[in-house]
């Protein structure tokens, strides 16, 4: 089956040939059973009114009379929908005779009536060509609508009121009408044409839409990239304050653990002295202990054995030392004091204990993002005056482009979409393929010249030599050194901490982007793989690279310029954080490849405004060189002739023409 028809036959649910086709207001298409399942699986209340789309989300209001048992009932059918299917089920030859059906019977049809625009068996046929009013239409055989366009072999709808085709149409009245209605209630009409008349019409001005339709999606893609963006960058924000938040923790955990640690000591020295004051006391009371003892036991061993003389002179003796013990214990005693050691807290620790509701405040601070520039509602996308406004901005006049050549090669597995692109000095043309995982190599007629097929997907190239180049490989977070020649050589690989994407070399050294990693940045090595900076410039403590996707230095190698598609920006850098301009411009959106002249002005690709800008070395900005009236829709890359007289310009697979090259010739005036 063509993949063109899928949109239109393909249940968004079931993902196969759609049954009893029913449509949402937002036009999505889903089989009946497939609807009603979906209904039933979603809403749990039967007094809901409403649905939601399963693809987009829209919501979709059903009548208070119409219960939910019979929502995919009262939906519309897709009648486009079924006519297609019938029609390419009659190119496959797989239908069943339409009169037999009418009649409840079931035959396979054979032969195909050109009038009736109907499938017919054997069987009918005769009865066909017997019948008065069908016998003179032309019947041929259901094997030769194979080659038949699709369109050719659909039933126009039937007037209700005639059941006729509709094959005019009324501009009186906007509608379309049968014979029967032009001969009598449009007989005064004075502008009724045949319907393929305004067919014709309409298809002209659908390019129109298709052209904003395009442009809708391209818009769409800024959008969801960059709330994908936003949400990675949530993460990120949310990791960091994680980790302020812990240190708050262990800042104060320090310093409670500092002052717990003098406080303990002081203890210790407290307890200490005090323990000593209280042994020397312990020794002198058990030194009396021991005398008084001691007199105590003579004494009673005198009293009992000694005679009388003796136990006299003991007596005295210890009468004496009793008296000076009373006086020992008198001074032990008297200024004896019970030590208990306390602790108050800090009364300032104990005001932050009570006062204390968190360790700070959480807030979101939100920022007006301006990704799409000249959005409005009900505002045409496209103006009815190809020459866009002037206002204060210098325009090249708009042109074709020089010349368009392919890409494409007999061995690609699918559209090209080039990333990167470099002019050696000898007018070789090297060209990154990501979708095919290839390098591609073109003499100056851009001719293809030879290619090399890689493991992994290219992204970015940049010269590194005469005839060498060096390619980013995302995936593998590797450059690639390549030799260009009568064949594409392999001669080295350096490996990168970070997956790497746009890349420039300059005085032996690479600076690559690194629009994924943790903390987006833009890093320097040498040329042999060593790290020598990583280029992360902050404002108020947020990254300023939010998605660097194209690096290049200026001549001197002193500078860096970095494109940032989501926000919308060009940065000079200098060294790791100093920045020596910012560009921006109203109608530069998304931008991501950019190329540099000998005298440091340069060309950057718009991807989301469809246009290139020519802008100085100082940042400021010149013209725009093209833009989507040259058929610049959805610049993904360019690159400068080696005489700087022409621009190339590569396209997002987006445009529907990423397999083609464009050539822009630069008028010497102004350049």
């Amino acid at each position: 089956m063509d993949t063109e028809l899928k949109p239109l036959i393909h249940c968004g649910l079931c993902k196969t040939t759609l049954k009893d086709p029913r449509n949402l207001p937002c036009l999505h298409t889903f089989c009946r059973s497939c609807i009603d399942d979906d209904i039933k699986k979603r809403n749990k209340s039967e007094t809901s009114r409403t649905y939601y789309c399963p693809i987009c989300s829209r919501v979709t209001k059903f009548p208070n009379d119409v219960t939910m048992k019979h929502w995919g009932e009262h939906l519309p059918k897709n009648k486009l929908a079924l006519n297609v299917i019938d029609g390419y089920k009659l190119k496959t030859g797989k239908v069943n005779c339409k009169p037999c059906n009418r009649k409840q019977k079931s035959a396979p049809a054979t032969q195909w009536c050109i009038k009736c625009k109907e499938p017919l068996c054997d069987t009918c046929v005769e009865s066909h060509s017997s019948f008065k009013t069908t016998m003179g239409h032309e019947i041929t055989d259901l094997s030769k609508l194979k080659n038949q366009p699709l369109k050719e072999l659909l039933i126009p709808p039937p007037c209700e009121e005639h059941q006729e085709d509709l094959d005019h149409y009324c501009y009186d009245h906007k509608e379309f009408v049968c014979n029967s209605c032009k001969a009598s209630t449009h007989r005064s009409c004075k502008s009724v044409f045949p319907a393929s008349v305004h067919a014709e019409r309409i298809r002209n001005d659908s390019k129109t839409l298709s052209h904003s339709l395009g442009q809708h999606e391209r818009n769409a893609k800024i959008l969801l990239e960059n709330r994908e963006s936003e949400k990675e960058m949530l993460e990120v924000s949310k990791s960091k304050l994680k980790e302020q938040i812990m240190s708050v923790r262990r800042q104060i955990n320090d310093i409670l653990t500092k002052y717990e640690n003098q406080s303990l000591k002081e203890l210790d020295d407290i307890c200490s002295k005090e323990k000593q004051v209280l042994d020397t006391d312990e020794q002198g009371v058990q030194g009396i202990y021991n005398t008084s003892h001691n007199m105590h036991s003579v004494l009673k061993a005198a009293s009992k054995h000694a005679n009388d003389v003796h136990f006299i002179q003991w007596q005295n003796k210890i009468e004496k030392e009793a008296q000076m013990l009373n006086d020992m214990i008198f001074d032990i005693h008297e200024p004896l004091t019970s030590s208990r050691v306390t602790f108050t807290v800090n009364d300032d620790l104990a005001k932050i204990t009570k006062s204390l509701r968190n360790l700070g405040d959480l807030s979101i601070k939100k920022e007006n993002v301006n990704l799409i520039s000249g959005l409005g509602k009900d505002q045409e996308l496209i103006p009815e005056n190809k020459n866009e406004h002037q206002d204060n901005v210098s325009m090249l006049s708009y042109q074709l482009p020089l010349q368009q050549f392919s890409v494409e090669t007999k061995t690609d597995e699918h559209a090209s979409f080039i990333t990167g692109m470099v002019m050696l000095p000898n007018n070789i043309l090297v060209c990154a393929d990501k979708n095919n995982s290839k390098l591609k190599a073109f003499d100056a007629e851009f001719q293809m010249q030879n290619e090399h097929e890689l493991e992994f997907s290219p992204f970015d190239v940049t010269i590194v030599g005469k005839n060498k180049v060096a390619a980013t490989i995302p995936s593998q977070s590797v450059i690639s050194i390549f030799k260009i020649g009568s064949s594409i050589q392999l001669k080295d690989t350096i490996t990168t901490k970070d997956s790497c994407y746009g890349i420039a070399y300059s005085n032996k050294r690479f600076a690559y982007t690194c629009p994924f990693a943790k903390d987006t940045c833009v890093k320097m090595i040498t040329d042999s793989g060593e790290a020598i900076m990583t280029i992360c410039p902050e404002v108020n403590f947020q990254s300023l690279f939010l998605r660097p996707w194209y690096v290049k230095f200026d001549n001197s190698g002193s500078h860096l310029y970095v494109s940032d598609c989501h926000r919308a920006q060009i940065y000079c850098c200098v060294g790791t954080t100093l920045r020596r301009f910012v560009y921006s411009h109203d109608r530069l959106n998304a931008p991501r490849g950019l190329v540099m002249r000998r005298n440091d002005d340069f060309f950057v690709v718009g991807w989301g405004s469809d246009n290139i800008h020519f802008i100085d070395h100082n940042g400021r900005f010149i013209r725009e060189v093209v833009n989507r009236w040259n058929g610049s829709f959805s610049p993904q890359t360019v690159c400068l002739t080696s005489n700087e007289d022409s621009l190339i310009v590569s396209l997002d697979p987006t445009s529907c023409n990423s397999n083609t090259l464009l050539v822009f010739e630069l008028p010497e005036e102004g350049f």
